[in-house]
């Protein structure tokens, strides 16, 4: 069960890491009744590679990826295998691609793509996009031009059915002996675009008077087509190329760039050798990057740790022996049976301390410098890196895959700044158990990055930076010209399109709410009460630290991605919505944004897996008069002395840490405020009174009683006499928070009231929805929720992009809160009866929509500070 978990949950290279670890580099576990090894003992894959070749096979490999791959090298063996080989091998040589000539035009058209999607954008499906394009023209004389996709020319239709075939490929490859589970007609029909595809194109050239031989460029089908005429032959052998040089430099370029921008010494380190190598101005020759040793190591590195075939699988044909693995100590041979299957995992290999050193799961290029344990044993140093297999069965293309990555990386990094990564979305890293059966720790907790398996290693979560562009393109003589503005002061656009990334997570959260919060929502409601099941599944989820970094053990995700959250969770139950809401936008964000780097080291790793957050501002005399506190803090010989009461706190029940605002010093009226940490378990602290609402029930709001509460001076958060601001500050981008949540609450209501009328209620014979009175209505309503929702990511998209964003925020607020009460409203009205009972979530929805137009700022507050700000703007 664990092996199918961690791959549900994409962390199966952790887990086979974690078991070689625990157990040794050979072990031998039983799957459907058969026997199993797995090995990451570099004698070992010798054997099946090289010395004993003939032992070990593919097995099912060939019936798994045939729909797609055909007959072609990667499913072969024996004399077929040999022959393709012998036609290949030649196609491979360095001379084919040594001015580079083939890379230009796809490079500009990467770099054009990332000038127009940044600055804060995934950088992993254009370079999927990018290496389909580099490999096509490769292979065919002709690029699909896929990044171009929604200009003239790219075929975008072959590019999508090539990535659903081989998700399905994959899938097979993964479910072994059940492989013909997976199929169907998608997978057939994109299997069939593919090969049509390339068969236009193999027709095409075969059948042209002017091949490319002609103007002196090389093209490999025109150089293959002389071995064979055989039009499938030809297309089967051009898949297989074409997938393998496509996916193995696209994940090398992910990794490549998810690695970086987390190692800034390393990052700089390899611009200062660009900048030194690389002539400015003139073209990038081979030479230059022959030149750039250090880019050398740190794509071997890379792949040291994500090789491009991370884990693979032999059959084996006839009886054999593995030479280590046996007796106590691991160094005597193993029987491996006919029939049997043994799994190489070159990822946990490539992780061995006793090969690669004490910090051998660490990123450090300079390592391939030094004199690494793998060196110090011939068959080790032969064997215990193959980032692209190795013996007779090694890469064909990893000179050109190689060349190709480097190529684009010198390209990127002198024409952008990589600013950061992890303001923005970054791979989760959650944990998760495995068991070992060796150790006698029976459980241990594994943190890493969440991969997906293509058929070589990639992230889950994409490769998401933060870029700013530094000059105009002037690469080729004719290349299509970028935009010279510097985009790191446009906010991407359109307003609400969302990211890959951000997209799929959209997708996931409305998954949860509609499975996990939704069947919660009226029992939740009824009882005033957030279920505590829920809430551990909240960080389950990663919804408690989406924009807490990565090292501090949250999402690393930007803050649109903390709005996608609150809307989608609003859609169904706006209690839940402002739970995370206020933790994420007040309570992480003030760690994030003032704390010490001692805080944030101890206080957002539990706020990120554990603890609840709580804001305390409002008080009983205070409440848009928010600075008009009378809670007061006075200095003590360890720390600080809190005394007073808040009012309206919302998680308050739920929560274990509070940043509470203080008066240090009344003399200074307002600037004397200060923030401080508190937590639930202070002596002196105490919930005074839970509030019964009209709405959003389940979210406790309480009155808080501060008794002399005592906390030591590493609970003060950033300056003293500073709160003010800080609450200011963080009130502003939480308004952008809840006007997500009612943004979502109304498109909540009106798909219930939607669904009804449009599928359910019927009156004089017809359906309600197609009253043409009912119609206009709806309409109008989901125009206003829309405008709503643009006003909620414009103010979201300046936030991130450094602009003032505070007029966008407030007009944000008070709008989406205006048509969550006017839409909720009317959907009880569309709903008839059905709406007013409490059987649906009609009238709750109503209910809750109320508290949007009061808290973090009443609608007067927004219109104030709106005018406020137009007044300045347009007076002389």
């Amino acid at each position: 069960m664990q092996i199918f978990d961690a791959d549900k949950n994409n962390r199966l290279m952790e887990l086979f890491l974690f078991h070689f670890q625990d157990v040794g580099n050979t072990l031998e576990q039983k799957f459907l009744g058969t026997s199993a090894f797995g090995t990451i003992e570099p004698r070992n894959l010798q054997a099946m590679f090289s010395t004993k070749v003939g032992d070990f096979g593919y097995g099912l490999r060939r019936q798994v990826f045939f729909p797609l791959l055909g007959d072609g090298i990667f499913t072969q063996e024996g004399a077929a295998w040999k022959h393709s080989r012998e036609m290949l091998r030649p196609q491979f040589s360095r001379q084919q691609y040594q001015d580079l000539g083939i890379l230009r035009e796809p490079v500009d058209d990467l770099i054009n793509c990332i000038l127009e999607k940044g600055p804060s954008l995934d950088l992993q499906p254009l370079f999927f996009r990018f290496t389909l394009d580099t490999t096509s023209a490769f292979l065919f004389g002709e690029s699909t031009y896929s990044l171009r996709a929604n200009q003239s020319g790219g075929d975008i239709q072959f590019a999508e059915s090539f990535d659903i075939a081989q998700d399905y490929v994959v899938q097979r490859y993964r479910y072994l002996d059940l492989y013909w589970l997976i199929g169907g007609r998608r997978f057939r029909e994109s299997c069939a675009c593919v090969h049509h595809f390339i068969e236009t194109i193999i027709e095409r050239r075969l059948t042209s008077p002017e091949k490319s031989h002609g103007n002196g460029r090389y093209v490999f089908i025109d150089a293959i087509a002389e071995d064979s005429n055989n039009r499938t032959a030809l297309r089967d052998q051009l898949i297989n190329i074409l997938l393998a040089g496509r996916d193995t430099t696209a994940c090398l370029l992910s990794w490549t760039f998810h690695l970086l921008p987390r190692h800034p010494r390393v990052l700089k380190k390899l611009r200062d050798e660009i900048k030194l190598v690389a002539r400015d101005g003139q073209d990038l020759k081979r030479e230059d990057l022959q030149k750039m040793t250090y880019l050398a190591n740190v794509l071997k590195e890379t792949l040291r740790l994500y090789p491009s075939v991370p884990v693979n699988t032999r059959t084996v044909h006839q009886t054999s022996v593995l030479p280590r693995g046996g007796g106590p100590d691991g160094m005597s041979p193993v029987l491996v049976r006919k029939g049997d299957n043994v799994a190489f995992c070159v990822y946990a290999m490539h992780r061995r301390k006793d090969l690669y050193g004490e910090d051998a799961e660490e990123f450090h290029p300079e390592r391939w410098g030094e004199d690494l344990p793998l060196y110090h044993d011939e068959v080790n140093a032969a064997w215990g890196y193959l980032p692209f297999n190795g013996g007779p069965r090694v890469c064909l293309g990893q000179d050109f895959g190689l060349t190709e990555t480097s190529y684009a990386v010198v390209r990127i990094l002198q024409t952008f700044s990589i600013i950061e990564a992890g303001q923005f979305e970054r791979p989760q890293v959650q944990e998760w158990l495995a068991y070992s059966s060796h150790s006698s720790q029976s459980l241990k907790r594994v943190a890493k990055e969440r991969q997906k398996m293509t058929l070589v290693l990639s992230a889950k979560d994409g490769c998401p930076v933060h870029v700013k562009h530094l000059r105009t393109l002037s690469t080729t003589p004719n290349p299509r010209q970028a935009d010279p503005l510097d985009i790191s002061s446009i906010p991407p656009t359109p307003i609400t399109h969302l990211s890959e990334t951000e997209s799929l997570m959209a997708d996931s959260i409305r998954k949860f709410a509609t499975e996990t919060v939704l069947p919660k929502v009226r029992a939740m409601d009824e009882a005033e009460s957030m279920d505590p099941a829920l809430i551990e599944q909240l960080f389950e989820q990663g919804l408690m630290g989406i924009e807490i970094p990565e090292e501090y053990g949250g999402a690393g995700m930007n803050f649109t991605a903390g709005i996608v959250g609150i809307e989608e969770l609003a859609r169904v139950d706006p209690s839940v919505s402002v739970l995370v809401d206020v933790h994420n936008t007040l309570v992480n964000t003030a760690i994030l944004k003032y704390g010490t780097e001692e805080s944030k080291r101890k206080w957002l790793p539990r706020l990120a897996t554990e603890t609840v957050g709580s804001f305390c501002l409002s008080e009983p005399a205070s409440g848009s008069d928010a600075f008009a506190l009378r809670t007061k803090a006075e200095k003590t010989a360890d720390g600080y002395r809190i005394s007073g009461s808040k009012m309206w706190i919302t998680n308050s029940v739920e929560a274990d840490f509070f940043i509470v605002f203080a008066n240090l010093d009344q003399s200074k009226g307002y600037k004397g405020i200060t923030a401080f940490v508190v937590e639930k378990n202070a002596k002196g602290f105490s919930i005074a009174k839970k509030e019964k609402k009209l709405g959003i029930r389940a979210s406790s709001t309480c009155v808080i009683n501060f008794d002399d509460v005592e906390i030591p001076k590493d609970q003060l958060l950033g300056e003293e006499g500073q709160g003010y601001k800080y609450a200011i500050g963080l009130l502003n981008e939480g308004r952008i928070g809840i006007a997500a949540q009612m943004t979502g609450l109304a498109l909540g209501a009106w798909e219930n009231a939607a669904g009804y009328v449009w599928n359910d209620r019927r009156q004089f014979n017809q359906l309600v929805g197609e009253f043409q009175g009912m119609q206009h209505q709806l309409a109008q309503a989901y125009t206003e929720i829309c405008a709503a929702r643009a006003l909620v990511y414009n103010a979201s998209r300046k936030k991130e992009a450094g602009l003032d964003f505070v007029r966008d925020a407030a007009m944000a607020k008070l709008y989406a809160s205006q048509v969550a009460g006017k839409v909720s409203g009317q959907a009880i009205e569309w709903m008839g009866g059905m709406g007013f009972v409490r059987e649906g979530i009609a009238e709750k929805m109503f209910r809750d929509s109320k508290i949007g137009a009061i808290y973090e700022g009443t609608s007067n507050i927004q219109l104030t500070t709106i005018a406020k700000l137009l007044q300045k703007e347009y007076t002389k």
